[in-house]
């Protein structure tokens, strides 16, 4: 893997591990993927949204997403948390690794994962890295807002702070969380190469 250091911060760990062990029990549909089974290079990426070293990743894997061009339906992701973006050669995949020390993380994550029931999960991200760290029930509206328009309709919004506040993604949310720590991860970002 070759990742050129520009002007943001590159992952503290990069560990390349088989396909066959990501492969079906790491990546899940609650992970949500899209694109081909078996591209050329899938990312796993484990993040926490109040991390400011993975706002530069997302910023970094966003060029690289879109150097590759998007020619798979990546954007067909419904009911899914953290959906994967997709080229036809690559697919990333989020995984959700809120740290303890960031109070705000596990809501920004259950807030990510409610909004890709109702609106583009990779954008509202972006949007999320871009409020960093003002994690909000009202940040949450204006990200609805900016991406859907003035007309959005306040029960989606009621139904997103809803969705957060029963905690629906947090077994989901935990779920990665394990498989972090039984892979090692001590730190975010980290991130599996294929």
């Amino acid at each position: 893997v070759f990742v050129e250091r520009r002007s943001v911060a590159v992952p503290d760990q990069v560990i390349a591990i088989p396909a066959a062990v990501i492969e079906p029990e790491f990546i899940t549909d609650a992970d949500g993927r899209s694109g081909k089974n078996q591209p050329v290079v899938t990312i796993v990426e484990f993040c926490d949204f109040e991390s400011k070293e993975c706002k530069s990743l997302n910023l970094l894997l966003n060029r690289v997403m879109e150097e590759y061009g998007k020619d798979c339906l990546g954007y067909e992701i419904k009911n899914l948390g953290a959906g994967g973006r997709c080229t036809k050669h690559l697919r990333r995949i989020h995984k959700d690794f809120p740290l303890d020390i960031h109070l705000r993380s596990m809501i920004s994550a259950e807030a990510a994962r409610c909004s890709a029931q109702v609106t583009d999960y990779w954008k509202f991200q972006d949007q999320l890295y871009q409020m960093q760290p003002d994690f909000t029930p009202n940040t949450f509206a204006r990200i609805f807002t900016s991406l859907e328009g003035q007309d959005f309709s306040s029960s989606y919004q009621n139904d997103l702070m809803r969705c957060i506040t029963q905690d629906r993604f947090k077994p989901d949310i935990e779920r990665d969380k394990q498989q972090a720590q039984a892979l090692g991860v001590k730190t975010v970002p980290t991130l599996f190469v294929n």
